[in-house]
């Protein structure tokens, strides 16, 4: 039985697959037959592309040779339109004299050599710069009339030399001459170049001067704070006023004679040379006689100590016995906690002692490192022991003033336990 409705069914082996088709239209030998609905392509034989919105289906028009292709109608289209003149003539646009709208023209106008010129009636608006060139041994053109050139609205450029002949010229008493700088005011920007042509430079508002010779007075006004760089990798010298060749400079402090207060976190070395007097009453009374304190004191401690040269002996003939017989207890406990930011700080400013040590804990909620040390990581960050979050710490430390820590970054905390 025939299949009389649109569209086929087209089976090979196990696979099928439906054909688009229009059935029964009319046309010659169509009544009764199956019309293949097919989609567009276009291109060469190494391209093929469908047709569509983006790429519409192109189209040539031809005329019939020796005729033209005739158009009437309303043209109308989207993007641009070529229009090419015919060979050996030139594209003549035309308006009317009726219309009340001209035709506009934008662009460069050209003439063509023997052709005639194009006449202009009524008023004439120049925009932009117009240079005017004479033809060799022709007759000048005069320009007679109209409005004179202003410097605020025209530009005259002048090529080559310019001078003035015949029998007037300017005459300083009667005549002048006015230059303007580039901003059109009466102000012309100049420069100074030294000797050598490079600029001569200025500050601000003020032109830098050097001045060579002596006899020059300034008065200067000095801030109470006043600082002192040395320009060169040595150190600043510091000179006093002696005549001496060393020159030196003269310290007195606030003390009493003038003498100076010297302080040091560090022991200082300090050396007695020559004969040194001692006159104090109470010391010198002490040492007079056996009687005395200081010299009683001496000698019970020289009999106490008969013991230490046996004990050294025993140490190094390694037959020395010793009992314990007590290990005293730490009698204080100390805990705390302290907040941490990337400066070192102390972990405590109190003067409290332990005596067995520190147990240090950084817990497992920080996000980052905690550093500890000493003094040393006020001038070092980076100079002490990391403790990662959860990691703890033991320090054999008799104060918790000696321990200095830090963040890497952030707030981190440190809990702590001391006995």
């Amino acid at each position: 039985m025939a299949d009389t409705t649109s569209n086929i069914t087209i089976t090979t082996y196990d696979d099928t697959a439906s054909m688009a088709t229009d059935y029964g239209t009319s046309g010659t030998g169509f009544t009764a037959s199956h019309i293949q609905i097919a989609k567009l392509a276009f291109g060469d034989n190494s391209t093929t592309t469908r047709v569509s919105t983006a790429d519409p289906l192109p189209i040539s028009i031809y005329g019939i040779t020796g005729t033209t292709v005739p158009v009437s109608g309303t043209i109308g289209g989207t993007g641009n339109f070529r229009v090419i003149h015919a060979t050996g003539g030139y594209f003549s646009i035309a308006g009317t004299t009726l219309s009340t709208q001209p035709v506009g023209i934008s662009g460069t106008i050209q003439g063509i050599t023997n052709g005639i010129l194009v006449g202009v009636t009524g008023s004439l608006n120049v925009i932009n710069n117009i240079g005017v060139f004479g033809i060799s041994g022709a007759t000048a053109i005069g320009i007679t009339g109209g409005r004179r050139l202003n410097y605020s609205t025209d530009t005259v450029t002048i090529y080559g030399n310019v001078g003035i002949s015949g029998g007037i010229g300017l005459i300083a008493a009667d005549d002048s001459v006015r230059v303007y700088g580039a901003d059109l005011g009466d102000k012309v920007l100049t420069r100074i170049y030294a000797s050598d042509g490079t600029t001569i430079g200025y500050s601000g508002d003020a032109r830098k001067v050097a001045i060579t010779n002596s006899g020059v007075t300034f008065t200067v006004s000095v801030a109470a704070s006043v600082g002192v760089t040395n320009a060169g990798p040595a150190g600043l010298m510091v000179r006093g006023t002696g005549n001496t060749a060393d020159h030196p400079v003269l310290i007195e402090g606030t003390l009493a004679g003038g003498a100076v207060e010297v302080a040091a976190y560090t022991n200082l070395p300090v050396s007695v040379n020559n004969t040194v007097t001692i006159d104090d009453t109470d010391l010198i009374d002490s040492l007079e006689s056996t009687s005395k304190p200081l010299i009683t004191n001496l000698s019970s401690i020289r009999t106490n100590t008969n013991y230490i040269s046996t004990i050294n002996e025993k140490l190094n003939a390694g037959t020395l016995q010793s009992k314990i017989t007590e290990i005293a207890r730490p009698t204080l406990v100390i805990g705390g906690r302290k907040d941490l930011t990337t400066n070192a700080a102390q972990l405590t400013t109190t003067t409290q002692i332990v005596k067995v040590g520190i147990h240090l804990k950084s817990p497992s909620t920080n996000t980052d490192v905690i550093y500890i040390g000493g003094r040393n990581l006020l001038t070092g960050p980076n100079d002490g022991y990391p403790l990662d979050p959860g990691e703890s710490l033991f320090i054999e430390c008799d104060a918790l003033g000696k321990i200095f820590a830090r963040s890497n970054s952030g707030t981190q905390v440190l809990n702590y336990i001391a006995s």
